[in-house]
């Protein structure tokens, strides 16, 4: 048996001997319980993510190299050694509950598009965003936006009994890219008063039920109550939504807007007519000269209720306009409560593209 003083001359490091109890600054503790130092010194060797390091020695009973092993086997190590390299495409996930009350959306990023073509990796966003619904429905916020991030999501479980951070670890060994859980973003109503509709651009084929992926996604909560029908309140609300992914808005009503918003449209504004006013200017650009800066037109710019709608019988009018004659032709009561937009690789610096690298990297990952 070990005597006390040989037990605290021993260094830290020693902490891979396993089923021990050994010295801290904080006093004894047992290797059994994964220290937070062993983490660090597998993090350090490995570059591994924390969690994979504490999973990999748990599996390991807390033995340095067998955890090691662990995580090469799990493809931790390969996920690890491609974290820098910068993943930009990939796609957008998006599910509503069964009850239209709660929507998701989900970023996944890969490196080129063409792994975001393939069918694993559209497979793996569905999954998420599957289990993404799943995990909002069950443990419902109060009603409106919520963001989360990718350190909430990697942890959230599948039905295939496996978290959602191991499914991308397994797809990036797999696809042999650097893959990023980015974000997600919930949209819901509160039960019976309304409905949350999606939206999806240059949406992929998927089997029916469950996610549809695409490129850019939005979702629009709309309150409504006393419609004889459903399907025409459904269809406005998707109607809504393409709105959203077409036009880009960034408030829902006006009152929303920052003071500091309009000062900053208005600088843009007053630069680019001061160009106008002293370059050499076709008859075009004489008109555009002589306007003056309108705080309405950043409303409608900006705004979803008050910017025009995208078209049909309607154009001229504003978004708020239609649903209010919507809602008064089907005699109910409707109007928009808020929305999420979703674009790939939003604020992403990407980089050149080299297509034939893509090509044999997917082969090298198929063969």
């Amino acid at each position: 048996m070990l005597s006390t003083a040989r037990l605290f001359a021993r260094p830290v490091a020693q902490a891979r001997i396993t089923n021990i109890w050994v010295s801290s600054r904080q006093g004894l503790y047992s290797t059994s319980a994964t220290p937070v130092e062993l983490v660090k010194e597998l993090r350090q060797r490995t570059a591994a993510g924390y969690n994979d390091c504490k999973k990999a020695l748990q599996s390991s009973n807390n033995d340095i190299d067998a955890a090691i092993s662990w995580l090469r086997q799990k493809g931790a190590l390969k996920a690890a050694a491609k974290a820098d390299r910068v993943a930009a495409e990939g796609l957008v996930g998006a599910a509503v509950s069964e009850g239209q009350d709660l929507g998701v959306l989900v970023e996944v990023n890969s490196e080129s598009d063409f792994v975001a073509r393939a069918d694993t990796f559209q497979e793996l966003v569905r999954e998420i965003t599957v289990a993404t619904l799943s995990s909002a429905v069950k443990s419902r916020g109060a009603a409106g936006v919520q963001h989360l991030e990718a350190d909430v999501l990697n942890t959230l479980p599948t039905p295939s009994g496996k978290s959602v951070g191991d499914l991308v670890t397994e797809a990036i060994s797999k696809l042999q890219e650097n893959l990023k859980l980015r974000r997600a973003s919930i949209v819901s109503v509160q039960p019976g008063q309304g409905i949350v509709s999606q939206y999806l651009h240059s949406e992929v084929s998927l089997p029916a039920g469950g996610a549809s992926v695409g490129k850019i996604g939005s979702l629009v909560a709309l309150k409504s109550q006393g419609f004889a029908k459903q399907e025409p309140v459904n269809d406005i609300a998707k109607k809504i939504a393409m709105q959203v992914v077409g036009y880009s808005p960034s408030y829902t009503f006006r009152s929303e807007v920052p003071e500091s918003v309009i000062e900053a449209h208005k600088k843009d504004f007053e630069k680019e007519h001061q160009e106008l006013v002293d370059a050499p200017k076709s008859k075009e650009e004489e008109q555009l000269a002589k306007r003056k800066f309108s705080k309405e037109k950043v409303f409608e710019e900006i705004v979803l209720t008050e910017q025009e709608f995208l078209g049909g019988a309607q154009k001229g009018k504003s978004v708020s306009q239609v649903l209010q004659d919507f809602a008064k032709k089907e005699g109910g009561q409707a109007e928009i409560l808020t929305f999420t937009r979703m674009k790939v690789g939003d604020g992403i610096v990407k980089r050149a593209d080299n297509f034939a690298d893509e090509v044999s990297r997917v082969i090298q990952s198929v063969t």
